[in-house]
């Protein structure tokens, strides 16, 4: 009886998959879950109950081959889902694409998504930790290997703190009452309607975020950013090529940086927002920030106040400036323009103006504003 006790035990800890399209459940308890998926999409939503229930649908020629541990790592209940091979084909990256990871002995990758951590401001606390035993995990779209992949659904109750590693495919999630924390090698993210902290990456793929309460931390090297109707905590994006688009947050801070694309955002309140783009635009509507840095080495930059500032600084290394401004507002502003005319309607007290340079008051001249451009011109307009 003992033996056979045993037996069940390692045979349900270690399932294998089940036929291409059918089905398998697994129950994660704890506050805290983990899913490593090297390839599939995975679509989460709210869920009740005490566990969190992942429901896994195998698919390709050799599915059969795959697979599923549930284990603890570092304090997280998770479930692995491994390959026979370091070779894998994902027909739906498609024909003639590829990626590549590290993966250790037991199957986990990513990891920094079990570490990410924001503190009360919405920074990063800690790092992506080392993989032990690390080797080489290919995933191509054709070509020789394992055919299979592994789509997940992950339902999920209230309060719990979820992370998804994925190497390749899509992640959706919505309606989730939680913390979510999503590493993906290469696929797009989908989140809408979390109450809950959000932290996102891919090294590749368009990331869209709607109705979100609380921190959100967006980082893809490739990849446009979209957000929309996000409060209640620190809104921090990063993307090393691609465009970047918010509307309607109200924030503890609005942080964006691209190393080359166009930023736009609109009804923003924040104490600060700063933007830095190595190429690309600036366009900032009906923003309410008591300070502001907006910077681009190649675009032109348009800001539209709706508020007072206490301290406000707009470069650009080519491209103009326009800058509308509401008709309470009180600041000493000072413009330095390399090459380009300085225009304005505003009703400016000068305390200093010469050629491509002018410094004066408006209204109380509390704030500051200060406008720096290499080559552009420059138009203060009131709204």
């Amino acid at each position: 009886m003992r033996r056979g006790l045993l037996l069940a035990i390692v045979t349900a800890s270690i399932a294998t998959a089940p036929a291409a399209g059918q089905a398998n459940r697994y129950e994660l308890t704890g506050d805290r879950v983990a899913i490593f998926n090297p390839a599939g999409e995975v679509r989460l939503q709210s869920g009740s109950g005490s566990a969190v229930v992942v429901e896994v649908t195998p698919g390709g020629a050799d599915a059969a081959d795959l697979r599923f541990t549930p284990r603890t790592h570092d304090g997280w209940n998770a479930l692995v889902v491994t390959y026979p091979s370091n070779d894998i084909v994902y027909p739906r990256l498609g024909r003639f694409s590829r990626t590549e990871m590290n993966i250790d002995g037991d199957g986990l990758f990513g990891l920094g998504s079990l570490r990410a951590s924001l503190d009360e401001e919405g920074y990063r606390k800690s790092s992506t930790i080392r993989l032990s035993r690390s080797q080489r995990l290919r995933i191509s779209g054709n070509g020789g290997g394992t055919e299979a992949w592994a789509d997940l659904r992950v339902i999920v109750p209230a309060g719990k703190t979820v992370a998804i590693n994925v190497g390749a495919g899509t992640v959706t999630a919505s309606n989730i009452a939680g913390e979510l924390r999503i590493d993906s090698r290469t696929g797009g993210v989908e989140v809408n309607s979390v109450k809950g902290s959000v932290y996102a990456n891919t090294g590749s793929g368009r990331i869209s975020v709607t109705n979100v309460e609380g921190h959100l931390l967006l980082d893809t090297g490739s990849g446009r950013i979209d957000v929309a109707d996000a409060r209640g905590g620190a809104v921090r994006i990063d993307t090393g090529s691609g465009s970047v688009v918010v509307n309607d947050v109200n924030a503890l801070g609005l942080d964006i940086d691209t190393g080359s694309g166009s930023v736009t955002v609109a009804d923003i309140v924040a104490p600060a927002l700063r933007i830095d783009t190595g190429s690309g635009s600036i366009r900032a509507d009906r923003v309410n920030a008591r300070d502001l840095n907006l910077d681009t080495g190649s675009g032109a930059i348009t800001l539209d106040l709706v508020g007072d500032v206490r301290n406000a600084l707009l470069d650009t290394g080519s491209g103009s400036v326009t800058v509308g401004v509401p008709s309470a507002l009180g600041a000493e502003i000072e413009i330095d323009v390399g090459s380009g005319g300085i225009t304005t309607d505003l009703p400016i007290q000068l305390i200093e103006k010469r050629r491509n340079y002018m410094r004066g008051r408006l209204g109380d001249g509390d704030g500051r504003i200060r406008i720096d451009t290499g080559s552009g011109g420059v138009r203060l307009r009131a709204r």
